[in-house]
C-alpha cells in the first residue's frame, strides 16, 4: 500500500468513528501549544495529513511530569525527530528520584482522589506508544533488529536498572496521527508482537509514564531505528497481550500476631537493609513491611509504624515517603501477614556473633525502671544511635518521666547525635581523611584525592596514554604460558575502570556531608569520581612505561634508582637498592661480550657466530627498548621442531624482567584483528610482545606490525569503546617459528637468528641447565650488568660508527655497542635478509630473464607474455611472487613491471635494473640497462 493510497484512506475518516474520542478536544489542546492545527476537516471529513510526511516530520506532543505523584504536568510539542533526541540525548541526573517521567500523550486538567494529573480518565489523545522491558535478557540490540525486520520506526533507550548482564530498556514508536486513548492498548499488542511478546505487564497500563534520562554511573545506550508508524508497520501483525493474572483468591482469615512473632518481625524490620530494597520495586517491598506493620501495631507494637517510616525515610525517596503515609492512613492489613512475613529477611549476626536488638524497645522498657536523675544523664547518649522517629518516641517518653521541657530536651539530644556523629565518623575514618563535600569544588576535591592515593601508593594512580592507570601485577592480555596453561602475571600498566577508582578513593578518604545531626560519612561523589576518571593532564604524573631493569638513556645515563625518572617518564622498579652499575672501558666490554656468549646463550646452538651475535642483540634491543623510538623484532627461527626457539625467548624475557613470558598468538592473515590486539597490549607497556610458534613456512606480511616497528607510537580505537588511543611501541617483538620467510617490508624492520642443532632430532637434547626459569633468575643481575656496563661505556667512550640500519638511535644503543665491544656487526642480517627474501629473488629472476631475451632491446608487456610468459616457467614463477595475479593478462603484468622500475638486482654479478618510457604511440615500453 503507498502513501498515497494510505492518505486516500485517512481522507474517508467520517467523523463518527471516532465515537467516545472527543478530537476537537485533543486538537484544540494541540492548537494552544502549537499555534496551529495539524489537521483540519474537508468537507466534513477528518484529514490526517501526517501520513505524508517524513516520519521524522510527524507533529508529536507528550507530557512531563516532575515526579511519580504527577500533581503537575508541563506538556511539550514538536516533532518525532525532537523526541528522539529528547530520548537519546538525554541529561545526566544523580539519583533516579530526581529523574522526570513522559508520556507521549496530552493530558486534561482533571485530578484523582490523590491530586494526580496521571490517569486514564484524565487522558486526552495518544501520539505514540511506549513499551517497557525488564526481564534482563534480550538485549537492547537485538529489540532493535527485531524492530527493523518489522520495518518499524521506534526510539528504544536503557533504564537506571539496565546492566550489560541484565539488559532492562523501553521502546518509543510513533503513530502517524494521534489516536484516542481506549486504541492504546491495541498498538502496544502489535508493538509487542513485532518484539516476540516480551513487553512487560506495565506497557498496557494507558496513563502509565515512564522514566528517562541518563543515571549517574550506570551506563546508557540508545538505538533509533528507521522504519513505518506502528500504527502503519503494523497493519498485518496479529496483537500480543500481556497474560492476564489468575484472579486473587480470598485471603485467609487474619490471625493476632503474638509477642513472639511481634519481636521477630521487630528484628527482621530492623534487619532490612539496602540490599534488601533493591530487590524489587518499591511495592514489593515495602507493601509487604506496611502489611506486617500494621498487624504489629494492631497487636500493641509500640513502634511499628516508626520502624517503618524509617525505612521508608533511609530507602525510599519524598514522594514515596507522602506516597506511603497517605497508605498507612487508609489501608486494612487485609494481607495475611504470615505470607508476607518470610519476604523480610532474618536478621544477620553481627561480627561478634550475637544477635542485634532493638535498641529503641531496649531504652523504652529502661527508662521505665529509671529514675529521674538516672534517666537525665543516660537517654541522650542512647538515644542518639536511633532513628529520628524512635527518639522521638524516646523523647516523649522521658518529657513524661522527668517532666522537662521539650526544647531543652531536643536541645540535649541534637548535641548528643552530633557527639555520636561526630564519635561515628572518627571511628569509621580508620586513619583516613576526612573530607566534607562541596560539589562546587569537585575538581580540587578530585586532587586532594589523588594526591593521598599517590601518597599511599605512588603507583597507584598514574597517567599513561591519557587514561588514569596503576601499576599492578596482572594477567596480559592474549596470552598463555609457555605449557598451555595461564599466562604468568606480569608488572604492567593496569587501567583504572570507575569501581577501582572508587576502591581507591575509600581508602585514603572519607567524605561527609553536613546534617543538622552533624556531619555524616557519605559515598565518593561521583562528580569526583568523574574529574579521576577524565583524568586530565596534571592531575596525576604522566609515565611512558614502567621497566623492572636498569637501562641507559641516550645521553649515557643509567637508569637504575627505583620511581619515576622525570625526563623519560619511565617507573623503575624492582631493582636493588645501593646496587652500583659503570660503564665498561673497551677491554671490559669485550670481557663481558665473551661471558655472554659463553652464559646468556648456553646451550644454543646457531647457525653461525653472526646469528649468536644476533641474538645478544636482541637481548640489547629488549634492555633498552623503552628509551629507543624505534627498533627491529627478533625473530628466532629453526628449521626443524625442538630447536629452542620458545626456550631463547623465554630466557631473553625472564632476564628482562625476572618473570616467565608470556606467549601469544600471531593472527595472521586479519590485519585488523591484529592492530586491535597490538593497541591492547601495547597500551599495558609490556617489556616484550612474543609471537610464539608462527605456522612453519609462512610467509610474513604484517603491516600492523611493520608500521609498529618504524613508528614511536600506534594510534587506534580501544576495544569496546569509541576512545581513540595513543599507545607507547617501546616493547620488544620477538617471533619464533621454522623456516618462516619474509615478505619485502619485514626484511628491513626483523633482526633474524637462526638455531641449527648438529643432530637430526633436536628433541632429544637436553640443556646443561634444564631448569630454565631458575638458570635465568640466577644469573638475571650478572647479564643486565654487562649490557648496561657496555652500551653505557659506548655511549661515554666518544667512539662513532657509520649508521647502516634503518633504525638509526637503536643503531647507536645496540649495533654500534655490539661492534665496539668486539661483535659482529649485524647490519649483515639485514642484508643477509634482503639476498634471501623471496621478492629480491623473484626480481632478480625476472631481470635476468629479460636481459637474456632482450638484451638492450625495448620491450612492451605484450612482447614478455608472448615470448617468455607462454614459454618460461620460472618468468611466470617470479611475476606471480611479486604479486601478479594473471601471467597471462596485459594490465596484471604491466603493474608488476611499472612497479619493478629503478629497483637494483645482482645478476651475473653485475647490478642491472628494469628502466621504463613511453614510445609515441603512448604504449609504456622496458628495457634492461645497468644500474
Amino acid at each position: 500500500m503507498t502513501n498515497a493510497s494510505l492518505h486516500s484512506c485517512a481522507s474517508d475518516v467520517q467523523p463518527d468513528a471516532t465515537a467516545g474520542f472527543d478530537m476537537e478536544q485533543a486538537l484544540a489542546h494541540g492548537d494552544a501549544l502549537t499555534g496551529s492545527r495539524s489537521h483540519y476537516r474537508d468537507g466534513g471529513a477528518l484529514v490526517l495529513p501526517n501520513i505524508g510526511l517524513r516520519v521524522a516530520d510527524i507533529p508529536m506532543q507528550w507530557t512531563e511530569f516532575q515526579n511519580v505523584l504527577a500533581e503537575q504536568k508541563m506538556a511539550h510539542a514538536g516533532t518525532w525527530a525532537e523526541l528522539c533526541e529528547m530520548l537519546t540525548i538525554p541529561p545526566k541526573y544523580p539519583h533516579k528520584t530526581v529523574m522526570p517521567l513522559f508520556k507521549c500523550a496530552t493530558f486534561g486538567n482533571l485530578r484523582s482522589d490523590n491530586d494526580s494529573l496521571r490517569s486514564d480518565a484524565n487522558m486526552l489523545a495518544v501520539y505514540a506508544v511506549e513499551g517497557d522491558y525488564d526481564a534482563g535478557i534480550v538485549t537492547l540490540d537485538e529489540a532493535a533488529a527485531m524492530l527493523r525486520a518489522a520495518d518499524i520506526e521506534a526510539v528504544l533507550y536503557t533504564t537506571a536498572r539496565h546492566t550489560s548482564n541484565e539488559p532492562r530498556w523501553r521502546v518509543v514508536a510513533p503513530l502517524s496521527a494521534p489516536c484516542e486513548p481506549s486504541a492504546r492498548r491495541g498498538h502496544v499488542g502489535v508493538l509487542n508482537a513485532a518484539l516476540g511478546g516480551i513487553l512487560a505487564s506495565e506497557s498496557f497500563r494507558a496513563s502509565q509514564s515512564f522514566y528517562f534520562g541518563r543515571l549517574a554511573g550506570v551506563e546508557f545506550h540508545a538505538a533509533h531505528v528507521a522504519g513505518q508508524t506502528m500504527d502503519m508497520a503494523g497493519l498485518f501483525l496479529e496483537p500480543v497481550f500481556s497474560s492476564t493474572p489468575e484472579p486473587r483468591s480470598e485471603p485467609p482469615p487474619t490471625e493476632p500476631m503474638t509477642p513472639d512473632d511481634v519481636h521477630g518481625f521487630t528484628e527482621r524490620l530492623q534487619a532490612a537493609g539496602a540490599e534488601f530494597f533493591k530487590k524489587g520495586s518499591y511495592l514489593e517491598r515495602f507493601f509487604p513491611l506496611l502489611m506486617c506493620s500494621l498487624h504489629a501495631e494492631m497487636c500493641g507494637h509500640p513502634t511499628a509504624r516508626g520502624i517503618f517510616e524509617s525505612k521508608v525515610l533511609e530507602y525510599g525517596t519524598e514522594n514515596k515517603k507522602k506516597e506511603w503515609e497517605r497508605k498507612w492512613a487508609k489501608e486494612t492489613p487485609r494481607s495475611h501477614w504470615r505470607a508476607v512475613f518470610n519476604l523480610v529477611p532474618a536478621p544477620a549476626n553481627t561480627a561478634d556473633g550475637f544477635t542485634d536488638v532493638d535498641l529503641c524497645a531496649e531504652l523504652m522498657k529502661d527508662l521505665r525502671n529509671m529514675d529521674p536523675e538516672r534517666i537525665s544523664l543516660e537517654w541522650a547518649p542512647r538515644a542518639a544511635e536511633l532513628t529520628e522517629t524512635e527518639g522521638r518516641a524516646v523523647l516523649e517518653e522521658v518529657h513524661r518521666r522527668t517532666g522537662q521541657g521539650l526544647r531543652v530536651l531536643s536541645t540535649e539530644l541534637r548535641e548528643a547525635r552530633q557527639h555520636h556523629s561526630a564519635m561515628l565518623l572518627q571511628s569509621n575514618a580508620c586513619g583516613r581523611r576526612t573530607i566534607r563535600h562541596r560539589p562546587e569544588m569537585s575538581a580540587t576535591q578530585a586532587q586532594e584525592v589523588a594526591e593521598l592515593i599517590r601518597t599511599r601508593n605512588p603507583l597507584g594512580l598514574v597517567r599513561h596514554a591519557g587514561r588514569p592507570v596503576r601499576i599492578a601485577s596482572v594477567t596480559p592480555l592474549y596470552s598463555h604460558g609457555a605449557t598451555g596453561d595461564e599466562a604468568p602475571e606480569q608488572v604492567l600498566v593496569s587501567a583504572h575502570s570507575r569501581p577501582t577508582l572508587v576502591a581507591a578513593a575509600e581508602d585514603v578518604a572519607l567524605f561527609t556531608v553536613t546534617t543538622k545531626g552533624g556531619p555524616r560519612p557519605t559515598c565518593i561523589p561521583h562528580a569526583v569520581i568523574d574529574h579521576l576518571i577524565t583524568c586530565d593532564a596534571g592531575l596525576v604524573p604522566d609515565i611512558s612505561g614502567v621497566v623492572s631493569w636498569p637501562l641507559v638513556t641516550g645521553a649515557g645515563e643509567v637508569l637504575s634508582i627505583n620511581g619515576l625518572h622525570q625526563s623519560t617518564g619511565l617507573v623503575v622498579h624492582g631493582c636493588p637498592e645501593g646496587v652500583a652499575l659503570n660503564a665498561y672501558t673497551k677491554t671490559e666490554a669485550a670481557a663481558a661480550l665473551a661471558w655472554l656468549r659463553l652464559h646468556y646463550l648456553d646451550g644454543f646452538e646457531f647457525a653461525s657466530p653472526l646469528d649468536a651475535d644476533a641474538a645478544l642483540a636482541g637481548l640489547f634491543t629488549a634492555v633498552q627498548r623503552p628509551v629507543l623510538d624505534m627498533a627491529p623484532a627478533l625473530a628466532i627461527l629453526a628449521s626443524a621442531q625442538s630447536s629452542g626457539k620458545t626456550t631463547l625467548a623465554r630466557r631473553q624475557h625472564l632476564v628482562l624482567t625476572g618473570r616467565d613470558a608470556p606467549l601469544s598468538n600471531l593472527p595472521l592473515g586479519n590485519d585488523e584483528e591484529l592492530e586491535k590486539r597490538l593497541l591492547a597490549l601495547l597500551l599495558t607497556a609490556p617489556a616484550q610482545i612474543t609471537f610464539d610458534n608462527v605456522p612453519d613456512g609462512m610467509a610474513l606480511s604484517l603491516g600492523p606490525l611493520n608500521a609498529m616497528l618504524t613508528a614511536p607510537v600506534l594510534e587506534g580505537r580501544i576495544l569496546g569503546a569509541t576512545q581513540i588511543a595513543r599507545a607507547s611501541t617501546a616493547s620488544a617483538v620477538v617471533i619464533t617459528g621454522n623456516n618462516l620467510r619474509l615478505g619485502a617490508d619485514e626484511t628491513s624492520r626483523t633482526l633474524i637468528t637462526r638455531l641449527a642443532p648438529a643432530t637430526v632430532r633436536p628433541e632429544a637434547r637436553q640443556f646443561i641447565n634444564a631448569d630454565v626459569v631458575s638458570h635465568a633468575q640466577g644469573i638475571r643481575w650478572q647479564v643486565l650488568t654487562h649490557v648496561v656496563g657496555i652500551v653505557a661505556g659506548y655511549l661515554r667512550s666518544g667512539s662513532d660508527y657509520p649508521t647502516r640500519t634503518r633504525f638509526a638511535r637503536w643503531d647507536v644503543a645496540v649495533r654500534q655497542s655490539l661492534i665496539w665491544a668486539g661483535g659482529y656487526d649485524v647490519a649483515e642480517v639485514f642484508e643477509r635478509n634482503a639476498d634471501n627474501a623471496e621478492h629480491i629473488g623473484a626480481l632478480r629472476c625476472l631481470l635476468r630473464c629479460l636481459h637474456t631475451e632482450f638484451e638492450s632491446e625495448r620491450f612492451s608487456v605484450r612482447d614478455v607474455i608472448n615470448r617468455l610468459v607462454l614459454s618460461l616457467a620460472d618468468v611466470t614463477d617470479a611475476l606471480e611472487a611479486l604479486g601478479c595475479r594473471d601471467p597471462q593478462k596485459s594490465k596484471s603484468v604491466g603493474r608488476v613491471l611499472a612497479a619493478q622500475i629503478d629497483r637494483p638486482a645482482m645478476v651475473d654479478g653485475r647490478a642491472v635494473k628494469l628502466q621504463g618510457s613511453q614510445n609515441r604511440d603512448g604504449v609504456t615500453v622496458y628495457r634492461v640497462s645497468l644500474a
